[in-house]
């Protein structure tokens, strides 16, 4: 059976646009036989535990201090004071590191290179999609196809 694996921003069970469409791909792909894995962004804070969803394993990951902000707003976890301190420095982050655009967020293309590393050794992958949002995802599946050629 081929492999596939899928580096995306939110999956299930709390997708965004890219997840909604990305599904549609892994299924088609699973119709054809391949077992698909996915990294995505924790849902929450802490990192959820790995999931399945649709026979699709879902591991997660720590995600940008940007996506982890959004979550917690989106949840009711932070507010007020908290929050907007937390944007505030969110916000300096990107600002600093724009010049490095689109490599503005290394250690979150390192969280999607290393877990994806994980999982290619114990059971190596045929195919690897980095799904735009964050571009890290993109990042890290250039990376891991230019070290993995075969």
């Amino acid at each position: 059976m081929k492999r596939a694996l899928f580096l995306l921003g939110a999956y299930y069970p709390i997708p965004k646009a890219n997840g909604i469409c990305a599904e549609k791909v892994i299924a088609q792909m699973r119709a054809r036989g391949y077992q698909v894995d996915v990294i995505a962004f924790a849902p929450n804070w802490p990192c959820a535990p790995d999931a399945e969803w649709n026979g699709v394993r879902i591991t997660y990951i720590r995600g940008s201090m940007y996506y982890r902000t959004l979550r917690s707003e989106e949840s009711g976890v932070l507010k007020g004071l908290q929050l907007k301190m937390k944007k505030a420095i969110s916000k300096a982050k990107d600002i600093i590191l724009w010049p490095f655009w689109p490599a503005n967020t290394p250690w979150c293309t390192r969280q999607f290179l290393n877990k994806a590393e994980q999982m290619h050794n114990i059971a190596p992958y045929d195919v690897i999609v980095g799904v735009v949002s964050p571009i890290s995802a993109v990042s890290a599946a250039a990376r891991f196809k230019k070290m993995h050629p075969e």
